[in-house]
Parts: structure tokens; C-alpha cells; sequence
């Protein structure tokens, strides 16, 4: 979960509490650029640190950071993502044409 954060009002929380809270079997590592823990679990900086395969990425990071993200994410070789940010068209002209359009862009994976 890119972009887990320990500030309530935030998607990352809103995200990582519902995964955690919900039962989730599997494992869920949280990423945060500003939190060593989130809800008592250690985080990474970075997808990249985090050991061993990762099947999904959700990233919940401004426009701004998704490119990013979604680069290391392939680094990492992570089979899937799931992008929930806002910044691209919502916000008009300038976000419509946001370098990172979600459309397969081969800059993004391995």
C-alpha cells in the first residue's frame, strides 16, 4: 500500500485501515515516505526495499508522485497496480496532460 499513512484524514489511511480492519489474510506492507510505522505495522520507504514477490501495488499518492511509483513498481516486478490519485483530469487542462496517463506506458513496467 503506497502512500499508508498514520494521518486519519488521509486516502492512504482510509486504504490501509480498510485492508488491515477487514480481515485480510495475505500480506500487506505499508509504504510511506514520512512513517517508519503505520498503525503499529513497520513500513518501508520504498516498494523496493520490501523482500521477496509482490503481487499487487495500490498507490495513493498525489499526480505528482504516481510516475514514480509506478517505476519502481515495475523495478520491483510487481505483477499489478491499482492507482487511486487525483491531480490528472479532474483538475483541468494541466492535469489531462499529466506525463503519466495510466494507458500501459512501457516507461512504468519491467
Amino acid at each position: 500500500m503506497i502512500g499508508a499513512s498514520n494521518r486519519e484524514d488521509s486516502l492512504g489511511n482510509l486504504i490501509f485501515r480498510s485492508i488491515i480492519r477487514n480481515g485480510y489474510k495475505g500480506k500487506v506492507y505499508p509504504v510511506s515516505a514520512t512513517s517508519s510505522t503505520v498503525m503499529s505495522v513497520r513500513a518501508a520507504k520504498s516498494i523496493i526495499d520490501i523482500e521477496g514477490t509482490i503481487d499487487l501495488a495500490i498507490i495513493a499518492v498525489p499526480a505528482s508522485g504516481v510516475r514514480k511509483m509506478a517505476r519502481e513498481c515495475g523495478e520491483k516486478g510487481v505483477k499489478g497496480l491499482v492507482v487511486i490519485s487525483d491531480g490528472f483530469r479532474e483538475l483541468g487542462p494541466e492535469g489531462r496532460h499529466h506525463p503519466y496517463r495510466g494507458n500501459g506506458n512501457s516507461e512504468c513496467s519491467n
